[in-house]
């Protein structure tokens, strides 16, 4: 369908129904065939120039539309329809005061209604919300939001030789090295120091590959649990590994402390042995897959997710997705190879359709197999839960540089663990004396809030930091005119930071491609599943 111009309204269609998404508040509404009619009439009168608060579409119902689904029903979609446009066109030219307040207001959410209510008209608000937006304001604004994460990298070294590895190149230049126990006890301080106030925090274990130093994963995860429940603090914990060492004592600390374990299995045997090696170029697959069977099977609370990337040479990785799912597997997340174009794996502008229509045939086996009564969780078809994110959150993605770090062996902070090792990107070091007020709580300017326009009141603030801070989706002029920016926070500035050579504040279309795509069918499938919810109850 195309979209009227000056906010950014999204159309489209799966399964023969028609969504309608408000991509200034992430609001989501399905039309019925007279309210898609109306909006494509609608679509059409604005022809590339009118805005949507233009007082002519408001006008008298269209006779094609009258002819086509009687006076009545067409009466009330286009009264919907219109309505729907014209509210929110009003909200698209908010003053600087009201985009102030919008900004400001951490506790706004982009859904507010958990269920999808009964059809009683042409137009069904699967969900409802405030438009978020920067108006005039004369500066990026602000996430004031404190550090509450950190993503140990305790092992600087891997036993396998994954052809597309981001951090290989780290210990290929600088040697394999192992975080000592106090450098992770120290890291665990600087985190409870720097999050202030905030309670609930979380400790990633990665690297390289985590379990061959994991006596110090033990160590670091005892101590980060008594401290903090000496501070009245909670703490979650998260543990990567390719799965090659697995053991009883993994599991039973994995158990004890309630990890979520993220195996990382490419999928079919042939897909995964091409580029995920052991160090002697041995395949790894069925070892691999033998160990996160054991380790599903071990983890009491399944808070698992199986890891995979697709490449240039699995294309069809729904293949994969449902080899996965026959092996047992419910928690599935395929993430795209981000590398140069040099590399025979990477992907290139000319698979982007073939991806695109891959990810439909992974919607059209997730759907089949809930109908079936046996779903799983495919990490992409998630969108935000109806009462959250707030709009920090939103507009922000993952709060890499200021909400999360990554520890290196040495101590030393880089923005995530993809930016390890990257010129320019170091943010200093554990043990730096100022390295806890330097990250640490919002200034005063933004209490009471996650976001604001003020410069943080910390004379020495972290200036990378800063620069995280308001690099998101209001600050980026693509992303501001987006319907998607809401469901994306602006994009990964790591895979920005490297293929554009540097640039955070870039967008990339490749990738802005895929995650609308998946976006559109994560809002089709939730409305498809909710509606037979509903049907059914």
């Amino acid at each position: 369908m195309a979209v009227p111009p000056s906010y950014p309204w999204h159309a489209f269609d799966y399964r023969k129904k028609h969504y309608l998404v408000d991509g200034g508040s992430g609001a989501v509404h399905v039309l019925d065939e007279a309210a898609a009619a109306s909006w494509e009439y609608l679509s059409a009168a604005a022809g590339g120039s009118a805005t949507p608060d233009t007082p002519s579409l408001a006008s008298s119902v269209p006779g094609d539309l009258v002819a086509r689904f009687g006076p009545q029903l067409a009466a009330e979609a286009w009264q919907e329809v219109v309505s729907l446009v014209l509210a929110r066109g009003r909200g698209a030219h908010a003053d600087k005061a009201d985009a102030n307040a919008t900004a400001a207001a951490s506790t706004t959410t982009m859904a507010a209604t958990a269920t999808m209510p009964a059809v009683t008209g042409s137009v069904d608000s699967l969900t409802r919300s405030t438009p978020v937006t920067s108006g005039g304001l004369a500066e990026p604004i602000r996430i004031g939001t404190p550090l509450k994460a950190l993503c140990l990298l305790v092992a600087m070294d891997c036993n396998l030789a994954c052809r597309y590895c981001f951090a290989a190149p780290d210990w290929q230049r600088h040697g394999a090295r192992r975080m000592p126990a106090e450098t992770a006890r120290r890291a665990i301080d600087f985190l409870i120091e720097a999050s202030g106030p905030s309670r609930f925090l979380q400790i990633d274990f990665f690297g390289g590959e985590p379990s061959l130093n994991f006596a110090v994963v033990r160590n670091a995860t005892e101590y980060a649990y008594e401290q903090c429940q000496k501070r009245g603090k909670a703490v979650n914990f998260t543990f990567t590994t390719n799965a090659l060492i697995w053991n009883d004592e993994i599991a039973d600390l994995l158990n004890e402390y309630h990890f979520q374990l993220i195996l990382s299995l490419d999928g079919r045997p042939q897909v995964h042995d091409r580029l995920r090696r052991r160090v002697g170029d041995q395949p790894s697959q069925a070892q691999v897959l033998e160990h996160v069977h054991q380790a599903v099977e071990a983890l009491k609370d399944k808070n698992y997710w199986i890891r995979g990337t697709f490449t240039h040479c699995n294309l069809d990785f729904a293949n994969d997705v449902q080899y996965l799912y026959e092996q047992g597997f419910r928690h599935i997340s395929l993430e795209p190879v981000v590398d140069g174009p040099q590399y025979p794996w990477s992907l290139r502008d000319e698979d982007l359709p073939q991806i695109l229509a891959e990810y439909e045939r992974l919607a059209d086996f997730y759907l089949r197999q809930a109908e079936k009564g046996d779903p799983f969780e495919f990490f992409h078809f998630r969108i935000a839960p109806p009462t959250g994110p707030c709009v920090a959150r939103r507009i922000s993605g993952c709060g890499a540089g200021y909400q999360y770090l990554a520890v290196t062996p040495e101590g030393d902070l880089y923005p995530c663990h993809q930016f390890v090792g990257r010129e320019g990107m170091r943010m200093g070091s554990i043990f730096d004396p100022d390295a806890a007020q330097r990250f640490g709580p919002r200034s005063p300017s933004t209490a009471g809030g996650c976001s604001g326009t003020g410069a943080s009141t910390v004379s020495n603030a972290n200036p990378l930091a800063e620069r995280f801070r308001r690099t998101h989706a209001l600050a980026k002029a693509e992303c501001r005119q987006c319907w998607a920016k809401l469901y994306c926070g602006g994009g990964c500035t790591a895979n920005a930071h490297q293929l554009t050579g540097g640039d955070l504040q870039a967008t990339l279309p490749f990738f802005c491609a895929l995650q609308k795509k998946r976006t559109e069918l994560a809002i089709a499938l939730r409305a498809e599943l909710q509606s037979r919810m509903h049907t059914s109850a």
